[in-house]
């Protein structure tokens, strides 16, 4: 199967992902501890193994119902999925079924020769419809160390390359902060000589136990900026790296190719985010207590998924074109009213690219934090 990016969308009239997407993280518990992470101390609490395999059947139920086959995404994440100890068979179970497309989130530290074997198999069973997304914040050992610590680069790097050399379709996650965004073109660069399809660059938001570092942060539009410039520049591989991001996003509305909508797809029919404890909420950026969808402990999938709409009418204050709901209502919550200012500047000065075509509008995932 050719390598394929991947971009969280949907249309706004509908309020519905194109390609739903359940993220699941049966557990918070990680081998590493980046600075950066927002996840409450690296829990040990995992969702019970036999919820989470009728989780599996009762999402691929749903989706085939509503979208039909590979229409739908199951997203393994954590935490760090690797260290979850039913994960071969949550990944066996996904992949027999041949419903679903199926989506890893990992840290590149587990490439072990029966690991890539197991996953070059449910690859091969999926028929390609297997993505591993892996996360790296530098283009460097020394700048990947300032948040993941001393000893991961490498590692990463040698599971990139062997999950390449088994065929399998995989992105990388680079968070970015004042300490590496010079390094945007060497980041991309180095996703092309491993044979990434696609890079998410996300923006650093500090909360929870990342809050420590939060002068780290890059203003939003200085982000953009920085990536308009390599993306503007780029040859076509470039472009269709960055794929779902800002500059990419932008292009494609002054083209004519798509219109833009008010809002990011927090609460969107089909995007849902599980979490150890059985709560399901919508996004892994929108998890306030306030925002909780239900309990795949007590509720149905069904009644999680309708909830949603009553979500999307809470959230429409703090939506918006370019800005991720849940960061927005982070600053909110905490009056961080500098923070608060940096989204206006970045909506205010992408402003003039919108067209207001009369066209089907879509809706994005401005953070990536998929």
């Amino acid at each position: 199967m050719d390598k394929k990016s991947y971009v969280m969308q949907g249309v706004a009239s509908k309020k519905e992902l194109d390609v739903y997407h359940l993220i699941f993280a049966p557990t918070f518990a990680c081998n590493l501890k980046c600075k950066h992470c927002y996840l409450p101390n690296h829990e040990n609490e995992c969702l019970p193994f036999d919820l989470a395999m009728k989780l599996v059947d009762d999402w691929s139920s749903f989706v085939l119902t509503e979208k039909g086959q590979y229409n739908g995404i199951f997203h393994i994440k954590g935490g760090e999925p690797f260290v979850v100890p039913y994960f071969w068979e949550l990944v066996d179970k996904v992949a027999e079924m041949q419903s679903l497309q199926l989506m890893l989130t990992t840290n590149g530290t587990f490439s072990d020769e029966e690991a890539i074997s197991k996953l070059a198999d449910a690859n091969k069973k999926l028929k390609g419809n297997l993505s591993i997304i892996v996360s790296l914040d530098g283009a460097t050992d020394e700048t990947n160390a300032k948040l993941r610590g001393q000893g991961h680069y490498e590692k990463a790097l040698k599971f990139m390359k062997a999950i390449s050399e088994a065929g399998i379709n995989f992105f990388v996650n680079c968070v970015l902060h004042k300490g590496n965004i010079a390094e945007i073109q060497q980041f991309v660069e180095l996703a092309k000589s491993h044979n990434a399809t696609q890079i998410n660059f996300l923006n650093f938001v500090p909360h929870e136990n990342s809050a420590d570092i939060k002068d780290w942060q890059e203003s939003q539009l200085a982000i953009y900026e920085a990536m308009a410039k390599v993306y503007i520049d780029g040859d076509s591989q470039t472009k269709q790296m960055l794929a779902g991001s800002l500059p990419d996003i932008i292009t494609n509305e002054q083209d004519g190719s798509i219109a833009i909508s008010d809002e990011c797809v927090a609460a969107y029919k089909g995007l849902l985010y599980v979490l150890p404890n059985g709560n399901v909420c919508t996004c892994p950026n929108v998890t306030f207590a306030e925002s909780v969808l239900g309990n795949i402990k007590e509720n149905s999938l069904q009644e999680i998924v309708e909830n949603t709409t009553k979500l999307y009418e809470a959230l429409k204050f703090c939506s918006g074109q370019f800005i991720c709901s849940g960061e927005k209502k982070l600053y909110l919550d905490t009056k961080d009213f500098a923070r608060l200012e940096n989204l206006k500047k970045l909506q205010d000065t992408l402003a003039k690219f919108i067209q207001n075509k009369e066209s089907e509008k879509l809706s994005f995932c401005y953070n990536r934090n998929f």
